[in-house]
């Protein structure tokens, strides 16, 4: 009855179309896409409207997730990526956030409309709680309410699949510094779902200074010289250009303090945060200093890896320390004061690697499998696999993405590889992906973990045998 009806509807409208200027007739789509009472058909009851912040500029304009108010919903700005298959979405989801969705995950909608089905389709991210609409992809109709209908419920899908990878690939952390290049260049393709996250980026500012002191921000002490007694709270912001790019030990740290200040700091003084993502632990550390009350934060060196909310996170809490005193000294002038005794040549450790390679015969399926009985066969997405030029050569650099560790990374090294802007790189990527497993052995070995009876240790020794 309702198909009979809108059919009427149709030849009236082409009737009044005859009488008019053909230019002004409406497009074939709008005269047949359905038109709903609620656009926004996926928002829930509670959260019935958009967050516009997060409208605007993503998670940069608000990063609460699903603890907003509002509903988050992305809306793609060009084309998106074309996907095949409709079960494509469940495995783009499980590489980007490492579990895998639900059927009951993804909503469809199916409207009638001048005898023909019309379908669309949508998500809300059971992790972060953003809502996903299904638009452009394949044999796409816009209505003038901007919702993207489809002919059948496979394109509708591929197309929300499509959006989703466009989403997710945008969060791509990207540093353009010159100077730091080095430190942090290397890993500037690291997702930023495998970083954290936090929902207070400067962690270190106390509740009663709820803000940043702008003056200070601009001049330093010359913009405001109150110290501990400003309203809001002095935070140091490195010049880009001048990020630390050796490691600086702790002693040293604490040394020049006392030497400015006569004051000797503890432990205690400086303060970590460790954050727990699908690829393991990730530290960062901060220290306020007690005499003048400015906030610093660890930045640059080494083993770096930053995330979209400028913070620089390590996989460790030693190197985030390193990294905190290298900022401090650059603040006062004494970094490249320090004699090279104090400091720590740049990558030294890892220039050469001790790890004995893996043989070439040895079956990482098999392997893989005896360390972790219980989990499935490694799968290419198992690997994050990059390719550079080097001297106008192709080369290849991994990690692996242990899916029995919910996802913890383990990158390459050694195994004859060439040492280059901090990553190891192979002329061959089987050889790249390789490389990783000594690195997880040592890992296993270290934490204790290795059951089976393919320990490290006797892996050393069928080697050196």
């Amino acid at each position: 009855m309702i198909c009979n009806f809108n059919l009427k509807m149709k030849v009236i409208v082409k009737i009044k179309s005859d009488n008019h200027d053909s230019s002004s007739s409406p497009t074939k789509a709008e005269n047949d896409t359905p038109i709903l009472i609620r656009p926004d058909w996926m928002l829930p009851q509670s959260k019935h409207h958009r967050c516009h912040a997060f409208t605007r500029e993503g998670r940069a304009g608000c990063n609460l997730g699903s603890k907003c108010k509002y509903s988050h919903v992305f809306t793609p700005t060009k084309e998106v990526p074309s996907i095949s298959n409709r079960s494509d979405i469940f495995d783009i989801y499980h590489e980007y956030f490492g579990f895998h969705l639900k059927d009951a995950d993804i909503h469809e909608k199916a409207e009638c409309m001048s005898c023909r089905t019309w379908y669309t389709s949508g998500l809300i991210c059971p992790k972060e709680g953003t809502i996903y609409y299904a638009a452009y992809g394949s044999d796409f109709h816009k209505s003038p309410q901007g919702v993207f209908w489809y002919k059948n419920s496979d394109s509708a899908i591929t197309a929300l699949a499509g959006v989703i990878k466009s989403a997710l690939d945008n969060r791509i952390v990207k540093d353009t510094s010159a100077q730091n290049a080095r430190s942090i260049a290397s890993n500037s393709r690291i997702k930023n779902d495998v970083l954290p996250f936090i929902q207070r980026p400067d962690w270190m500012i106390p509740a009663h200074k709820w803000n940043k002191c702008r003056p200070f921000l601009s001049n330093g002490a010359r913009g405001c010289n109150l110290g501990v007694r400003c309203t809001f709270a002095h935070v140091h912001m490195p010049n880009e250009a001048a990020l630390p790019h050796i490691e600086t030990r702790t002693d040293v740290f604490f040394k020049t303090y006392y030497e400015l200040f006569g004051f000797s700091l503890k432990e205690s003084d400086i303060k970590r945060k460790v954050e727990v993502t699908v690829s393991g632990h990730w530290y960062t550390a901060g220290f306020a200093c007690p005499k003048y009350g400015t906030i610093y934060y660890s930045a640059g060196a080494y083993n770096s890896y930053r995330s979209s909310q400028g913070l620089f996170w390590y996989k460790s809490f030693s190197d985030a320390v390193s990294a905190l005193g290298g900022i401090f000294l650059i603040a006062w002038g004494k970094y490249h004061a320090q004699s090279q005794s104090h400091l720590s040549p740049p990558q030294k450790k890892q220039r050469t690697s001790s790890l004995p390679p893996l043989p070439a015969e040895t079956d990482l399926q098999c392997l893989y499998r005896k360390l972790f009985p219980k989990c499935n066969n490694l799968s290419n997405k198992s690997f994050h696999v990059e390719s550079t030029h080097i001297n106008s050569k192709r080369y290849f650099t991994a990690m692996l993405l242990s899916s029995a560790e919910q996802g913890k990374v383990y990158a390459a090294e050694g195994n004859g590889g060439l040492f280059y802007e901090d990553k190891w790189w192979y002329n061959d990527e089987k050889i790249a992906r390789r490389a990783c497993f000594p690195v997880l052995f040592v890992e296993l070995e270290r934490a204790r973990k290795i059951k089976c009876a393919y320990s490290m240790s006797r892996w050393r020794k069928s080697h050196h045998s």
